[in-house]
C-alpha cells in the first residue's frame, strides 16, 4: 500500500510541475563579443544535457593573446567552471605563432547571463572580466 501510494504522490508531483510550466533553460551556443573593450571574443558550445564548453580570446595587442578553455553547467542563471586553462599566445609580424605558454590551470571563474542572453564574465584573478554580447557570424 505504501509503494502505491508513494507512486501516486511522485506521479502527481510531476504533473504539478509539468503544470506549473518547469522552466526549459535557454541554448548559450554562440559567438559573444565584450562590448566595453571590444578586445574579447568568447565562444559557447553546448556539448551535453546543460554542460557547455567556453573559449574566451582576450587580445592584449596585435602581437600578444591570451585564451582562457573551461567547461561547466547551465544552471538557468550561470555557469561556474573550475577546470580552466589560460595560454597567452605570442605572434610574429607575419602572424605566425612563436610562442605559447601555459599560465594557469584549474582557474575558477562565472559567466552570469542577463537579460537578451548577455553574459558577463568574471575570473579568478584581477582582470578577468568582460561584458559579452551574442552577435551572428
Amino acid at each position: 500500500m505504501k509503494k502505491i501510494l508513494v507512486g501516486a504522490l511522485v506521479l502527481i508531483m510531476c504533473i504539478a510541475m509539468t503544470a506549473c510550466g518547469a522552466k526549459e533553460l535557454p541554448d548559450l551556443t554562440g559567438h559573444y563579443e565584450d562590448q566595453i573593450s571590444q578586445r574579447a571574443m568568447m565562444d559557447i558550445e553546448k556539448t551535453e544535457g546543460d554542460t557547455y564548453s567556453i573559449l574566451i580570446h582576450w587580445s592584449s595587442s596585435a602581437s600578444e593573446g591570451l585564451e582562457w578553455e573551461a567547461s561547466g553547467t547551465f544552471d538557468g542563471d550561470k555557469i561556474q567552471y573550475t577546470d580552466c586553462k589560460c595560454q597567452q599566445y605570442t605572434y610574429d609580424d607575419t602572424g605566425d605563432l612563436v610562442k605559447s605558454e601555459v599560465m594557469g590551470e584549474n582557474k575558477t571563474g562565472t559567466l552570469t547571463v542577463g537579460e537578451g542572453l548577455d553574459i558577463t564574465w568574471e575570473g579568478d584573478e584581477a582582470g578577468e572580466t568582460a561584458e559579452f554580447i551574442q552577435v551572428a557570424l
